[in-house]
């Protein structure tokens, strides 16, 4: 008994001189357990001026499962997991998970032919939780449920491995059953997904990459979606200018309109018709088209505006 304390003692001596040393001389990111290997090839995170880590995206992602490209023509990052296609515009403080804008903290740069940023924000793109451990400079990601105090049943079949996970401490024997710590948990959950296409920009999409539509012709759109105020609306007929087009309805004085519009208890009011636009459209998965001034998309099912159109005609702030 005396043998197995001093045995797990020096272990945590160990660890702690581990611990102190990686804290003095490098940033440590570990995905569900598993160290990223980083190396003058890979590049390595550092602290920026304004006190951010920036850790290499490729080989940090790349140790997810997730597939990672650089459009050099747009200056983008394209990383692409099982469910999800992220992209990392350099110089900007945002990120597009699967075409929604997402804010991040700073913004990417460019450093020794490499993609840096924090990469918080891009893991939890990719549903990892991302804690920071101060006191030894690591970054903790994980994508799985996680109880820092329970104990999970563990088994193997190899004797050797068990007993150098008993030895190292990251397997313990309580009343007749071998429990694997939390810590340890995590790496035996590190499901690793590939993409396998032939070219990022068209994984996920249908179009050519997200900048290019069939009939629109463009290089800089940011699209938004989730616009509440826009539909097709029931609006009193008399209160519509003439020139728009409208739609019949079983109300007598009323018909059916696309259109922005302001929520109102006696009537709807609309803000700026967008009579050009068809059904066929409204219910289609995947569309693109300019109506009404506005560019539009569906994608997946999902209208999309394009922002810039919108702060134009005074229809978003």
């Amino acid at each position: 008994m005396k043998k197995r304390l001093f045995i797990i003692s020096c272990c945590v001596i160990m660890l702690n001189i581990f611990n102190v040393n990686a804290s003095n001389n490098q940033i440590n990111i570990l995905i569900n357990g598993n160290s990223v290997k980083f190396t003058n090839e890979t590049g390595y995170p550092y602290v920026d001026s304004s006190n951010r880590t920036m850790v290499p995206l490729r080989v940090t992602m790349e140790a997810t499962g997730a597939a990672v490209g650089y459009d050099s023509n747009k200056q983008t990052a394209i990383v692409i997991t099982e469910h999800d296609r992220i992209e990392i515009p350099v110089g900007k403080d945002y990120i597009y998970n699967n075409n929604i804008k997402t804010q991040n903290d700073t913004k990417a740069v460019i450093n020794n032919g490499r993609v840096y940023l924090p990469i918080r924000a891009v893991l939890e793109c990719a549903d990892y939780t991302v804690e920071w451990d101060k006191s030894t400079q690591t970054v903790n990601a994980f994508n799985f449920a996680f109880n820092s105090t329970a104990l999970i049943p563990y088994s193997t079949s190899d004797f050797r491995t068990l007993t150098e996970n008993i030895i190292n401490g990251d397997v313990v024997y309580i009343n007749g059953q071998y429990y694997a710590t939390p810590d340890y948990a995590k790496t035996l959950n590190n499901t690793v997904v590939h993409y396998l296409g032939n070219d990022l920009n068209s994984a996920i999409y249908p179009q050519a990459d997200r900048f290019a539509f069939a009939d629109i012709e463009s290089s800089d759109f940011e699209w938004i979606s989730g616009i509440t105020n826009f539909d097709k609306i029931l609006v009193e007929e008399k209160n519509i200018d003439k020139n728009i087009k409208t739609e019949p309805s079983n109300i007598p004085g009323f018909v059916y309109v696309y259109c922005f519009y302001e929520n109102s208890s006696i009537n709807n009011k609309i803000i700026y018709p967008v009579d050009e636009i068809t059904d066929s459209f409204m219910n289609s998965e995947n569309a693109s088209g300019e109506f009404n001034g506005i560019k539009m998309k569906k994608e997946n099912g999902i209208l999309y505006f394009d922002y810039n159109d919108l702060l134009r005609l005074g229809l978003y702030k």
